[in-house]
């Protein structure tokens, strides 16, 4: 099995650790801000993040992982999950942010991306995640400022909105791997991958057993 724990990641971004084995920071509230939010827990790295409440975080502002080695594990959540709303969830290498794993949520209705893996982060797996009706990209993963994203991998997810589900562009992005995931109802992206061929010629994208309906 992969360092992350989980012997269902495939792909380049299966050896991601994630929080593995590092401290817990448990969520009780569903406050946007503020001690035992989400936010709050997301302002380092090194813990995983476990979820003693259910229900829907209004975002007032774009949500960052502020730093490496983190697991978000929505799959703790009690019975009905956590949903992210309003805004982002952003993973930047920028930030620091780096072997992330990101498992278990909905994400709906957001002024951009639902969820934006870009700007040299690395190691990232998204695991059974729902984004749906978001202003952007479901799931968009670029390189941005010149800094290779790469070694990403997003499975058994569900992408579904009237508009475009998942961009992968920009220069560098290297070793996606896109595996078991339904894309539904997008007029575009499912996914598109798209490359600067001035800068780089080619990214290596590992793209299998994924479901496009109603496009």
């Amino acid at each position: 099995p992969p360092p992350g724990g989980s012997d269902e990641f495939e792909g380049f971004g299966a050896q991601t650790s994630g929080g593995v084995g590092k401290p817990i920071v448990f969520i009780d509230n569903l406050n946007d801000s503020g001690t035992g939010s989400l936010r709050a827990a997301l302002s380092a790295g090194d813990r995983t993040v476990q979820f003693l409440v259910s229900g829907t975080i209004q975002l007032a502002s774009v949500l960052r992982v502020m730093g490496a080695n983190v697991t978000i594990d929505g799959c703790t959540a009690p019975d009905f999950g956590i949903t992210l709303t309003g805004n982002s969830l952003q993973v930047r290498g920028v930030n620091g942010a780096h072997d992330v794993i990101i498992q278990c949520l909905r994400v709906r209705n957001t002024v951009g991306d639902g969820i934006s893996v870009t700007e040299g982060t690395f190691n990232v797996v998204i695991d059974r995640v729902s984004v749906a009706n978001t202003g952007d990209g479901a799931i968009d993963i670029t390189g941005w400022n010149g800094l290779p994203t790469r070694d990403i991998t997003v499975q058994r997810s569900i992408l579904s909105q009237p508009k475009k589900n998942m961009l992968i562009k920009y220069v560098p992005i290297r070793r996606v791997s896109i595996h078991h995931n339904l894309f539904e109802g997008s007029i575009d992206r499912n996914p598109r991958m798209n490359y600067e061929d001035q800068v780089a010629p080619e990214i290596t994208a590992d793209v299998r057993n994924n479901l496009v309906a109603n496009w």
